[in-house]
């Protein structure tokens, strides 16, 4: 590509596929890889694909679709560099037209904003709207079977107790993930920013629901959650980071949502928040959201 007046490439052995493109700028040639993605997460990364298709190549559309990609990628690098910088200054901000009284609460709002802002990106350039997670969270390869079922049982939305305007923290999750919520009674490995009462589970690929609902007991790191295998069978060998904790359930209070909120357009890519009145009233995931 590096020699040839060839704009777009895609190299593949069936299993995996990178994609490639030809920039250039006065006499410099640069060949920028745009993505490497399984065979399986194809369905899940449209606009990518999107760009390499006949038409788009032939209109100009794909130089726009990929120029808006880099774009992204850039603000999301910059976003996750700085963010406890755009936070303070963005805190700072409101501190000043406002009050200084809101200062702390705005910065931990504002860390918050970013972390949402992240996700809508990796939403855009990653998946198709309403798939999963590149890495699932929570742990555990396909395939294994829980050792334990910690789920209480079925119950309707309008059955959950609660104030309305307590905090909710929602989570994706592959199906794969799920051995652990149900042997642990517990969520993890993950960052949390602020403190919430309870938990929401987000199910992707064809399931596409918030499906199950649990009462926060305490935000612990790994090594004191005593999970139910070692936490290398979770994360496949790999190191968890040090920030990242697990969050345990109060005991008997793991469900299945006989209504689980169906997926629309929104749905959480990494950490959201929303309240208990949302998730109770809510038609879809846009209502909570």
């Amino acid at each position: 590509m590096m020699n040839k007046n060839v704009n777009y490439g895609v190299l593949t052995n069936g299993k995996q596929y990178r994609f490639f493109q030809r920039r250039v700028d006065a006499s410099n040639v640069n060949v920028q890889q745009v993505g490497d993605v399984d065979l399986g997460d194809l369905p899940n990364r449209l606009a990518v694909l999107k760009a390499y298709e006949k038409d788009a190549i032939e209109s100009g559309e794909s130089g726009k679709i990929l120029g808006r990609i880099n774009e992204l990628r850039e603000a999301r690098q910059t976003l996750e560099a700085d963010k406890d910088d755009l936070a303070v200054e963005l805190s700072n901000t409101l501190a000043n037209e406002i009050s200084d009284a809101i200062s702390s609460l705005a910065e931990t709002q504002a860390k918050e904003m970013i972390d949402r802002l992240v996700e809508d990106i990796d939403s855009e350039i990653d998946t198709d709207g309403g798939g999963g997670t590149d890495d699932p969270i929570g742990g555990g390869g396909g395939g294994i079977e829980p050792s334990d079922n910690h789920i209480a049982g079925r119950i309707r939305r309008a059955e959950m107790d609660g104030d309305d305007d307590a905090k909710v923290a929602v989570f994706p999750t592959k199906e794969s993930g799920l051995p652990f919520l149900k042997e642990n009674n517990a969520w993890g490995f993950v960052r949390v920013g602020s403190e919430f009462e309870y938990v929401a589970m987000y199910v992707t690929g064809d399931v596409r629901q918030v499906k199950y609902f649990a009462t926060v007991k305490d935000v612990v790191p790994p090594e004191e959650a005593e999970l139910s295998r070692p936490i290398e069978e979770y994360a496949d060998g790999a190191k968890i980071a040090d920030d990242k904790m697990v969050i345990r359930f109060e005991p008997e209070s793991l469900y299945e949502l006989d209504d689980p909120v169906p997926y629309e357009t929104k749905y959480p890519q990494g950490l959201r928040y929303t309240i208990l009145g949302a998730l109770r009233s809510a038609e879809t995931t846009d209502d909570m959201l």
